[in-house]
């Protein structure tokens, strides 16, 4: 079993002998991530206890891997709940935040967001084709760009929110096109 390294290489993931422990660390910070999903439906989008809860579930992110490496609980399983939590999450989020970020922004940014999300589908069709799986690359500019899409809700009420969004736009831009030439080049391993 193998895991993806920022380079896109493959490294192999602990081998105990042992099956998958599902309960660790890591594991009950990504589960706390898809209860924090949950409750973003159940409170007011935008209001404070929604940043409270946005807040946390993005730690429990940027927490759950280091945790895993750390602790040598690496896993399949950890990987798979990962990514359903990380998809969960964001689509919890984008219901709260997406109606609100419609009405402030240009048209000419979603525009620009549009154009991103289709090189985005490219690169996961060059991946499923090349690779025979989709696979995200967790470049500088990828890590970057999620980092400035976060922080989008605690800057709606700032005046140069549409200046913000377009720099975002051009880094997850640059960030798109990055991982399709790594897919095309070969570079971007499973």
């Amino acid at each position: 079993m193998y895991r993806k390294t920022i380079a896109g290489r493959k490294m192999p993931m602990p081998d105990t002998g042992k099956r998958d422990k599902i309960i660790t660390l890591a594991n009950a910070l990504t589960a706390a991530r898809i209860l924090c999903a949950a409750v973003l439906f159940c409170v007011p989008p935008l209001s404070a206890a929604f940043r409270v809860i946005y807040a946390l579930g993005g730690i429990t992110d940027m927490l759950d891997g280091p945790a895993a490496r750390h602790a040598g609980a690496v896993s399949a399983f950890g990987a798979k709940l990962d990514s359903a939590a990380d998809l969960i999450f964001l689509i919890a989020a984008a219901v709260g935040i997406l109606p609100t970020l419609w009405l402030l922004l240009p048209a000419a940014i979603w525009y620009a967001a549009a154009a991103i999300g289709l090189l985005r589908l490219c690169t996961g069709a060059v991946s499923a084709i090349k690779l025979h799986r989709f696979t995200a690359a967790h470049t500088g500019l990828n890590k970057l760009s999620g980092l400035l899409l976060f922080a989008l809700p605690f800057l709606l009420h700032w005046q140069g929110i549409t200046w913000y969004a377009a720099g975002v736009c051009m880094i997850c831009g640059a960030a798109a096109v990055e991982e399709l030439i790594l897919c095309l080049t070969g570079r971007l391993r499973p």
